[in-house]
């Protein structure tokens, strides 16, 4: 076990903007052992922030990651999802 996971229990963030969902994921996660959920001004060892959206422009296009490329490069060459997955 690392000297971090030594050192107490992980700090949690929950930044989330809606008020319903972060209360809920609060109360589910308040009793979690070796964890404790922080408010906004204190330091966390890790975040919870939704996922972002990404906007479709006008003409389709949707931004696509450089692995998200490269995943469809492979299956454009035929690679299997299953043999994509090894590959990757």
């Amino acid at each position: 076990m690392s000297k971090s996971a030594e050192a107490g229990p992980i700090r949690l963030a929950l930044n989330i903007e809606d008020k319903a969902l972060a209360d809920r994921l609060a109360a589910l996660l308040a009793n979690v052992p070796g964890l404790r959920l922080v408010r906004g001004n204190e330091s966390a060892d890790v975040a919870l922030v939704p996922p972002t959206i990404v906007s479709v422009s006008a003409d389709g296009d949707v931004p696509v990651t450089p692995r998200e490329l490269e995943v469809l490069t492979l299956l454009a060459e035929g690679m299997s999802a299953r043999r994509g997955v090894i590959h990757l």
